[in-house]
């Protein structure tokens, strides 16, 4: 589950999420926005603020890691031979 649907499933607005997992409510802004990745470190600390709701697979943009996936394959073969 995302972190902004979470949130609001439990009746919090982002200033008493915010406070309750130790981030300023601009930084909680951000996560929900996708302006910003939380650390790993505060990663763990929202899904077990979120029981386990919030992963870090709902923070990663699996788009972009498919793109990057081909750019690196694209890569590797116009090389041959070198490391990628």
């Amino acid at each position: 589950m995302k972190l902004t649907p979470y949130r609001e499933s439990i009746g919090l607005n982002i200033r008493e999420a915010a406070a309750q997992i130790g981030v300023t409510h601009e930084s909680m802004r951000r996560y929900e926005n996708g302006e910003r990745t939380p650390s790993v470190e505060m990663i763990a600390l929202i899904r077990e603020w979120s029981r386990g709701a919030v992963t870090a697979d709902d923070f990663v943009n699996l788009e972009m890691l498919e793109t990057l996936r081909r750019k690196r394959r694209f890569l590797t073969a116009s090389h041959p031979g070198e490391a990628a």
